[in-house]
């Protein structure tokens, strides 16, 4: 086992970057030594490439959170496309205090429908644990083929259980738009490549409208192209103002000013902690410029740029290159941006229930997660059941009554429809949202 070759891979990594000279020049014999002394005297075989591996992983690793080596499975795993027959099961997932987590859980998604809950930790996917795996890599082993299955071994207020998600397509409207009271309100979830042009026919919508203040809600908002955000920003402020500065160390800064004479109307911008990149660009340039109120809780604080480059032994990496400086030169990276108005968004599904499995009917006599996600709920509105996970006389009468209080139909049985129901009820799809109230509250 020859140990030098660390220092043949670093100078071929160094002649595919063109690092610089001072870099280039480093003496690694301090290095060559480590391993020579742990070829000769370690007391085991030591698997020589898995030593490589996790040396170009901690290299990464101490950089920054967003910065990441991939050994050849992860690159192509990271790259793959995942259009045409590539599926998702429609969750948005970030990294939290070192645990890949449920952000969101879209509406009547195969997540949704398996039980999944925002606040989920995914502990593993199909048995492989993540926790050490980039964001990025771990999104994409989530990823696959359309109606294959995927098992996800996920932690809920200290319990760990497992459960099975087909894949499917995942649809999701960038940006939608209504007027409520007078008001304009648009939500955008994304900022993809053809957002602007929803975004465009919701602004011909308000002015046709004549809306009295705008409300664009960015909660959830996991980011995307820079390019677009500046363009939606744009249409929102007056002409000249600073929208964002790029910050390089090894390029001349890119900077980003309004080019048209957007809207005029009152705005408020709601965000919540699961805003983030994309999204508080565009809400640090409405604060920056005093242009509107930013409602909700301080965003993510993902404030940075990576490149992506690959490797000749198929193998890649991604480096943070720069970061987002907002319209007044502040950092948003690991600082996120504060509302004007705190105000803490209800949570869209409470992660002290079980998941309740929707796609099936409950019977009498049948034991399960489910049937004890059914009686936690419940029992939260004040039922007098035992939470055993048997559904019994008692619990099926008190589902009944939960149904009768809301003039819905009873049954003899639990239906799948009744725990579609529940499961958007204790959501909050069939409730208020009281961020927006507040926030049209602001604009009257």
């Amino acid at each position: 086992m020859n140990f030098r070759r660390v220092s043949m891979i670093l100078a071929v990594l160094m002649l595919q970057l063109s690092v610089s000279p001072a870099f280039a020049e480093r003496d690694f014999s301090k290095l060559n030594l480590f391993f020579d002394y742990i070829d000769d005297y370690y007391y085991e075989t030591v698997d020589e490439e898995a030593l490589f591996e996790e040396l170009y992983q901690s290299l990464f690793n101490s950089l920054d959170p967003n910065s990441a080596y991939f050994a050849p499975e992860e690159y192509r795993i990271f790259t793959e496309d995942s259009e045409g027959s590539f599926g998702g099961i429609g969750v948005t997932i970030s990294k939290e205090e070192g645990y890949i987590t449920v952000v969101q859980v879209f509406d009547y998604s195969p997540a949704g429908t398996a039980g999944v809950a925002a606040g989920d930790r995914i502990v593993a996917v199909d048995g492989e644990e993540i926790e050490e795996v980039p964001l990025d890599v771990a999104a994409a082993m989530i990823r696959g083929e359309v109606g294959t299955e995927v098992i996800l071994t996920l932690e809920r207020e200290g319990r760990t259980f497992s459960l099975e998600v087909i894949r499917d397509v995942i649809t999701i409207e960038n940006a939608t738009h209504e007027i409520i009271d007078g008001i304009g309100y648009l939500r955008i979830s994304r900022f993809a490549e053809n957002v602007n042009i929803e975004i465009h026919e919701a602004i011909r919508d308000f002015i046709q409208a004549d809306v009295k203040g705008i409300v664009v809600d960015l909660r959830d908002n996991s980011g995307g192209r820079v390019d677009v955000v500046v363009s939606a920003v744009d249409l929102f402020l007056p002409q000249g103002d600073p929208i964002l500065r790029i910050d390089y160390r090894a390029y001349r800064d890119e900077f980003y000013e309004s080019r048209v004479k957007g809207l005029a109307q009152p705005l408020v911008v709601m965000v919540n902690g699961a805003s983030a990149s994309a999204s508080e660009i565009f809400a640090a340039a409405i604060k920056d410029n005093d242009r509107g109120i930013i409602l909700g809780e301080t965003t993510y604080g993902k404030g940075t740029v990576q490149s992506v480059m690959p490797l000749t032994d198929r193998t890649g990496f991604k480096l943070t290159v720069a970061q987002y400086l907002s319209a007044k030169g502040g950092t948003i990276e690991g600082v996120g941006v504060l509302p004007d108005i705190e105000f803490h968004d209800s949570p869209r599904f409470s992660v002290d229930f079980a998941p309740l499995k929707t796609s099936r009917d409950l019977y009498i006599g049948e034991s399960s997660l489910t049937v004890y996600g059914v009686q936690e709920r419940l029992v939260a509105l004040g039922a007098e059941i035992e939470k055993d996970g048997v559904l019994g006389p008692r619990t099926l009468g008190a589902v009944n009554d939960f149904l009768k209080a809301r003039d819905r139909e009873t049954s003899t049985f639990v239906s799948k429809e009744t725990l579609t129901y529940m499961e958007a009820f204790f959501r909050g799809d069939s409730g208020e949202d009281p961020m927006l109230l507040k926030a049209l509250e602001l604009l009257q």
